[in-house]
């Protein structure tokens, strides 16, 4: 259920990418924090969090990371993680250069994804965003919000032994 708009995009630029595995954890972080990390507002310690994940995962082999780069210049212009939790897939982290949106290779990224799993019974999770027009980018690709609960328990009552 692609837009048009999307699916044009998608053909215009997928050639114009090349993929390569992204392993160095360090690299991959810091281009996201380069060109994305103001708009996220992400604290230093959510960063040093996402790369003891990024190991755990590949400990477990739940993790694929890519980057793309322009055929042209070889330079990177997106890096993307995907975590792979049994029918789940989800769209953990990604990050595009000016370049990387001037190509649409987000676009070109997710759609790579999506049929790479197409016509097994699974869920590709986009993991929505706080970042402005994400929601309506993901919504292209023909996604359903389903939004979910999330619980938070404050464990300073019970550690203190506080009766309230």
């Amino acid at each position: 259920k692609y837009s048009k708009s999307l699916k044009k995009r998608i053909k215009k630029n997928k050639n114009k990418l090349e993929w390569t595995a992204a392993k160095d954890w360090d690299n991959l972080i810091s281009f996201y924090r380069k060109e994305i990390g103001a708009q996220t507002g992400l604290p230093d310690e959510a960063y040093a969090n996402l790369k003891r994940l990024f190991h755990e995962a590949e400990e477990q082999q739940i993790i694929e990371a890519w980057y793309a780069q322009e055929c042209q210049s070889k330079s990177i212009i997106l890096g993307a993680v995907i975590l792979n939790l049994g029918k789940y897939s989800v769209n953990l982290f990604g990050a595009s250069s000016s370049k990387g949106r001037e190509l649409c290779a987000m676009h070109v990224f997710l759609d790579r994804m999506i049929k790479e799993r197409a016509g097994r019974e699974m869920i590709f999770d986009f993991e929505g965003s706080d970042i402005k027009g994400v929601g309506q980018f993901f919504k292209s690709f023909g996604s359903i919000n389903h939004p979910y609960t999330e619980i938070k328990r404050n464990n300073l009552k019970a550690f203190l032994g506080l009766p309230f």
